[in-house]
């Protein structure tokens, strides 16, 4: 199990299979950082909304915000505030029959606790995520905070 394997001073990336708000809360407590795409149905309520610049909106980015999350049955597991919601605008998918994969209504929502870095790094921090492949163990990638670099734009 992930929690179990958490690392002080790394960004966990996950896609929306391992959204699990108590595992956020374990990666805060481990004191590492998280970029996870939610799935598309997601409930959440907006706290305060970000500008966006060119960057974020050249990267697709429709909405950047600090959220808390809405009513649900798993109330008592809500990650510990604040998090960060960065919605990307992406291609709609439909369910196909043997598609792999649920449906995409066009809105990739990405949550995170990284508050201090552009809506558009958040963006490529997800999209170059690892994809594990047939042959591969499936783990969840990690970047420690070096590999982002000191010299963003």
């Amino acid at each position: 199990m992930l929690a179990k394997a958490l690392e002080k001073g790394h960004c966990y990336v996950q896609d929306r299979g391992y959204a699990n708000f108590r595992l956020f809360n374990d990666i805060v407590a481990a004191e590492s950082s998280y970029v996870c795409r939610l799935c598309d149905n997601s409930a959440y309520e907006i706290a305060e909304e970000w500008s966006l610049v060119a960057e974020d909106r050249e990267a697709g980015v429709v909405r950047d915000a600090l959220v808390s999350l809405g009513e649900y049955k798993g109330a008592k597991d809500r990650p510990d505030p604040p998090w960060r919601l960065v919605v990307v605008k992406t291609t709609p998918r439909e369910k196909r029959g043997g598609a792999a994969g649920p449906a995409s209504n066009g809105l990739l929502l990405v949550a995170t606790n990284l508050l201090d870095l552009p809506a558009w790094i958040i963006v490529l921090i997800y999209r170059y995520r690892c994809r594990p492949h047939a042959d591969q163990s499936l783990d969840v990638p990690r970047i420690g905070a070096a590999d982002l670099g000191n010299d963003l734009p």
